[in-house]
């Protein structure tokens, strides 16, 4: 498929994006639960199941998956939309967007961080990430 720029002054003169989708289902979900259903955008061109298998592939290293029923993408997405309130910017200017969502890709990412360490090495002073005078 491709997409094109949205009409707005900033991007109307952007060249369209070809893209490729590939559409996962859950096959063995657990018991009583909704199998997990996921259409994976890409710019790599995709042509085959070999191809497929191979950007999915790569997809998954991206995120560690830590959490039970949860990849990290999924919890970083969480961490932004919970979080930092990043549905609230909608209505800003698109300036005013990418500072924002700047910002709290940054914080997002240290609560994750926090969080990551907090469960695999619990034992961890605060006082190596917080400044106890501060």
């Amino acid at each position: 498929m491709t997409i094109s720029a949205p009409k707005a002054p900033q991007t109307r003169n952007r060249l369209p994006i070809r893209l490729w989708a590939i559409y996962l289902v859950e096959k063995n979900p657990p018991q009583g639960a909704t199998a997990v259903r996921w259409m994976l955008l890409t710019t790599i061109a995709v042509v085959s199941v070999k191809q497929a298998l191979k950007c999915i592939r790569w997809y998954c290293r991206r995120w560690r998956t830590r959490l039970p029923g949860r990849g990290q993408v999924e919890e970083w997405h969480r961490v932004m939309k919970s979080g930092c309130k990043i549905l609230d910017h909608q209505n800003h200017s698109a300036e005013v967007l990418l500072r924002a969502i700047a910002m709290d890709a940054v914080i997002a990412w240290q609560i994750m961080l926090l969080a990551l360490l907090g469960r695999e090495v619990p034992e961890l002073s605060c006082d190596i990430l917080f400044n106890p005078r501060a």
